[in-house]
């Protein structure tokens, strides 16, 4: 169906960003010598007014629980994946 069409495509291009995403991120990690770059999910609220199964579930799916600000470098990978876009043109 059209719909079903649509939904694979939105998949498609969010996969295609998330793999941008990795690359950029590795190229900073290479760059500024880091050895391990992680997902930062502790800004994830727990969920409210929730069963406890999937309160439990929610703490345990996360992997940070805190980090220094400083280590941060999201404004960097997202910069930098701007910039890339805005010198490739739509691509």
């Amino acid at each position: 169906t059209l719909k079903r069409a649509m939904e694979v495509d939105k998949g498609d291009l969010v996969a295609e960003l998330y793999r941008k995403a990795i690359a950029t991120t590795e190229q900073i990690a290479v760059a500024e010598g880091y050895d391990l770059v992680l997902l930062n999910d502790s800004g994830i609220e727990l969920p409210q007014e929730a069963h406890w199964n999937q309160v439990f579930t929610a703490i345990t799916a996360r992997k940070v629980l805190y980090h220094a600000p400083r280590l941060d470098i999201t404004k960097q990978v997202i910069d930098r994946m701007n910039n890339d876009y805005d010198s490739k043109g739509k691509q």
